[in-house]
């Protein structure tokens, strides 16, 4: 029973939550399903849900900071501003588009001096 309530609990929050294939359903024995229920509302219970800049939050904003990756969607899917850049990170894109950072690849600076 142990080992199947934390499992089950790590693959329904594996990556807080925000897999798309989080293990969140589960087929448990009649017999024993309260009890299951019952230690994996216990066990969910206990995670800290919270401020994201401490470092003891597990549920939540705080994995943005630990994912590499151009856009990190918290409680919310598929949220564009054009003012917010948009890309990816290693093999999934180079540069950004939208906003200022997505102007800079058709752009370069230059210097012009007048005298007056």
């Amino acid at each position: 029973m142990r080992r199947s309530q934390a499992g089950s609990h790590d693959a329904l929050f594996f990556n807080q939550g925000q897999c798309c294939c989080a293990g969140s359903r589960v087929f448990v024995e009649e017999k024993c399903y309260d009890e299951f229920v019952a230690k994996s509302v216990a066990k969910a219970q206990q995670r800290i849900v919270g401020n994201p800049f401490d470092s003891n939050t597990q549920q939540g904003p705080q994995v943005a900071n630990n994912v590499r990756a151009g856009t990190v969607w918290v409680n919310c899917y598929d949220v564009f501003d054009a003012a917010a850049p948009f890309g990816g990170f290693k093999q999934s894109g180079m540069g950004r588009e939208l906003g200022e950072y997505g102007l800079q690849q058709y752009t370069e600076v230059k210097t012009v001096t007048i005298k007056l």
